[in-house]
Parts: C-alpha cells; sequence; structure tokens
C-alpha cells in the first residue's frame, strides 16, 4: 500500500567510505516509515546536513508517502553548502542518544542547510503536484498563515498570546486575511480537503498524542472554544478590515501551504518548522522556546536567513493544560487574550 504504519519510529544514519569513490565517504540514511512527517524530516535533513558538512555523497532509502517520495534519494556535493568539519563536530556532538533519532531537539546539521531544504522541498511539492494534478495552494501577498498544533499534552505546543501576533512583522502593514490552519479534531475535519481523493495525499494531519483523546466530547467542546478564541482574538488584533478564517486538510496540503504562504506563524511543532525552514517566498515565525525543541535549550539560536524569525514573547505551557484538567478552556483563552 502507500502507506506502512510501524508501531514505533527507528530511524538510521551512518556515514561509511564510499566503495564507488577511493577516499571518499558516504551517508546512507533509512527511513521509516510512519505518520509523523515532522520527525521523519527532523532525521532526514540531519542526514543531508551531515553529508553536506563532510563534502559527502548522499542516499537514501527514500520514503513511501505523499510529497516526501519526490525527496532526493541520491545526493552530491554542491556548491550551496561548503564543507566545515568544525559545524559537523558541533553538529553530531549536540545531538547523541535520544536526540538523535530527533535531531529538531539539538542544533543539528539541519541548521546550516537551509538552501537545500528550500530547494529540494520545493522541487519535490511541485513534483508531487504535477503527479496528482492538484491545485496549487494560492496567496494574495496580503495573507497571513498561523499554524495551531492542536495538542493538549505534547511539550513542545506551547500556546502564543496577544503579544506575539502584535510583534513587530508578524502582521505586516497591508494585511487583509488570516488563515488558522489547524489539525482536525471533529468527524468533519477528517474528510476536509484533499484527502477524499485517496492516502497518496498523506493521512489526514492527526496528532498521535491526541487521537485517542478525540472521542471525549469535553474535549471537543474545549477545542472549540480554544478556536474561537484565537479567531477572536486575531480579528482583534488584525483590525475590522481582516478576514480571519479557520481551515484544516491532509498533511500534504496543510504542508504546502505552510511552505509557500507569505508570512507563516509556527505555534511549536517539527511538522510546522520543516514546511517553514522549506520557505522559499515567505517571512516564516518560530517560537524560540518550545519544551524540548533545540530552541528551548540554548539562547544561541541559528541563523536561517533573515526571512526566519524566532520569536520570544510568552507562551502557555501544555503542563499548565493539560488536556483542560489544569485549565479550563475558558481560563487559557483568557490567558491567551491578557499576554
Amino acid at each position: 500500500g502507500n502507506l506502512v504504519i510501524v508501531p514505533c519510529e527507528f530511524f538510521g544514519t551512518t556515514v561509511e567510505p564510499d566503495s564507488s569513490s577511493s577516499g571518499q565517504w558516504k551517508v546512507t540514511h533509512t527511513a521509516c516509515y510512519a505518520q509523523n512527517w515532522g520527525n521523519l524530516l527532523s532525521v532526514y535533513w540531519h542526514a543531508r546536513g551531515i553529508a553536506a558538512l563532510l563534502g559527502a555523497g548522499f542516499a537514501s532509502s527514500g520514503f513511501n508517502e505523499s510529497l516526501m517520495r519526490y525527496l532526493p534519494q541520491v545526493a552530491t556535493p554542491g556548491p550551496e553548502v561548503a564543507p566545515d568539519m568544525q559545524a559537523l563536530a558541533e553538529a553530531c556532538d549536540g545531538c547523541r542518544g535520544w536526540k538523535a533519532a530527533h535531531p529538531a531537539a539539538c542544533r543539528g546539521a539541519w541548521a546550516w542547510i537551509r538552501p537545500l531544504i528550500q530547494r529540494d522541498t520545493q522541487a519535490a511539492i511541485d513534483a508531487f503536484l504535477d503527479s496528482t494534478g492538484s491545485i496549487t495552494p494560492t496567496f494574495a501577498p496580503w495573507e497571513v498563515v498561523v499554524h495551531l498544533r492542536l495538542d493538549l499534552r505534547h511539550p513542545m505546543q506551547r500556546w502564543p498570546g496577544r503579544s506575539s501576533f502584535e510583534a513587530d512583522g508578524v502582521f505586516p502593514m497591508g494585511v487583509r486575511k488570516v488563515r488558522i490552519l489547524h489539525q482536525p479534531y471533529r468527524p468533519e475535519h477528517f474528510v476536509a480537503g484533499w484527502t477524499r481523493r485517496g492516502n497518496v495525499f498523506g493521512h489526514t494531519h492527526r496528532d498521535s498524542y491526541m487521537t485517542k483523546h478525540l472521542h471525549d466530547r469535553a474535549i471537543e467542546r474545549g477545542l472549540d472554544t480554544l478556536l474561537q478564541g484565537y479567531q477572536d482574538l486575531l480579528q482583534n488584533v488584525c483590525g475590522a478590515h481582516c478576514e480571519v478564517l479557520t481551515e484544516t486538510g491532509s498533511q500534504a496540503e496543510d504542508f504546502i501551504k505552510i511552505a509557500r504562504a507569505p508570512v507563516t506563524f509556527c505555534t511549536g511543532s517539527s511538522f510546522c518548522l520543516w514546511a517553514g525552514m522549506a520557505s522559499d517566498r515567505g517571512q516564516v515565525h518560530f517560537p524560540a522556546g518550545v519544551g524540548a525543541h533545540f530552541a528551548g535549550h540554548n539562547p544561541d539560536k541559528p541563523d536561517l536567513g533573515s526571512a526566519f524569525h524566532w520569536r520570544h514573547e510568552p507562551r502557555l505551557g501544555n503542563d499548565e493544560v493539560y488536556l483542560f484538567t489544569r485549565m479550563t478552556p475558558e481560563e487559557v483563552v483568557s490567558w491567551i487574550w491578557t499576554h
């Protein structure tokens, strides 16, 4: 089939002599087939970064799902990233143990190769759209996408408040539409968008931490309250001239929207990180203090270019919310309005 689900995620990256080229090295990446695109891409781009910094060739078993199947399975050293042994040593030293399987939690080699991520992801998106006959998501220059990971447990998701959206550059002058891109949680959401056309578009954008709780009507109603709270807040911040919409779809659809929006605001997920890293045409805002994420460990954030902005405003952590058992939905909405 198109998707093979495994009970847990195993990743492999090896650096070994290249048998086809004397004195050269090759980085080999073994892909796992699972539903968590954020974790899968973390390891893939870390491996690509190791190869680039080493000046070595790269080979991958490749992915079997959706647009990820169009990412390069073979790559050779190119002019975009110069070999850098000091950077390689920093990346390898900082990504040991469990972080080797989750390189978004460390300053992995991915932090040095954004030009490669942009080039190859955009090419993969184009190939995917061409092969499926899909209509490319389009944006007017006055639109902003806000990605909400509707996860009430994961430490990476920290809820932004008013100050995050009022910060300079988040809503550029002239913004007339805000599109809140959220994960599905109601039955009608799970048949949204491209998912109706088959699993080639990727499974519905679920969250493994939340899926079993979505049958709880109290959680569903609480997410309704939270989502409406953000919609009202963004309407207030953007002004009466703004249109504020909510939308959801398959992972492929959501990923492409983030990667091609004029302005993207992430609230804390590696899914949004990699789509934002792939953006070659818009401004990206990403939280600088997100749970176990690399950004929360070190004040020295990687410079990812003038269009990638680390956000430092206050966030409400899930340790204070936890499935609305420690704060009610109304209390969370009150927090985001006052912070």
